[in-house]
């Protein structure tokens, strides 16, 4: 099976109306774990660009955008946050797991809808193990005032959302199946402008979107 069938199958499996009431974010966990679930009124989420020196433009491809997480716990008693970034089979993972973006265009578009999750959010990890357990360190407990950070690069984020958004395109066969190979493949691109990134770790909805300043390309001489 080539790579664009592959991406075909595995984009049509995550999509199955029979795992879409488990797998909300992208990942099912073995149903023996215990997960901490967090409210607005426990954890503070906050996004943030960071921004390198010398400041330079936002690149289209998003290729120099990274931003902080920031969960605080504005509650008065010990909060525990599921951080999960490494896995028994994939290593160190490069932001946590379940973390997922939106990106909403100048024009008030959803720019990153896909075959995998509604509402246009996404995350490279359904195109990963959908399986996971609970490992050492995974759980963070954050004391009263107490906050937890992580820098991501939005690139390592929207990893395989053209293929996604290939998928959403692409003709149903009777099968029920996607052909990508009769389907273009768009990389993704941010259009010039202000777009609007939102950021969700599971139920936690990040306070205020990171605006994403795209110049305007000058044109060619």
């Amino acid at each position: 099976m080539n790579k664009l069938k592959f991406m075909a199958t595995l984009l049509a499996f995550t999509a199955s109306p029979l795992l879409a009431t488990n797998m909300v974010t992208g990942v099912l966990f073995d149903a023996g774990c215990s997960l901490p679930r967090q409210t607005s009124r426990q954890i503070e989420f906050t996004v943030a660009l960071r921004v390198g020196l010398p400041r330079a433009p936002l690149a289209s491809d998003a290729s120099n955008i990274n931003f902080d997480c920031s969960w605080h716990n504005v509650s008065s008693a010990p909060v525990d946050l599921l951080l999960k970034d490494h896995d028994g089979c994939q290593g160190t993972l490069s932001y946590p797991v379940s973390l997922q973006v939106r990106i909403v265009g100048p024009d008030g578009k959803v720019l990153t809808p896909n075959s995998a999750f509604s509402g246009g959010w996404w995350d490279f990890s359904c195109l990963c193990s959908q399986f996971s357990k609970l490992m050492p360190g995974d759980i963070v407990t954050l004391q009263p005032n107490e906050t937890v950070t992580r820098t991501v690069h939005l690139t390592d984020v929207l990893s395989g959302v053209d293929f996604a958004q290939a998928a959403k395109r692409a003709p149903l066969a009777a099968n029920g199946s996607r052909d990508l190979t009769k389907t273009p493949i768009r990389a993704f691109s941010l259009p010039p402008g202000d777009s609007k990134l939102e950021v969700r770790l599971f139920d936690l909805v990040a306070v205020a979107p990171i605006t994403l300043h795209i110049e305007t390309p000058e044109p060619a001489r």
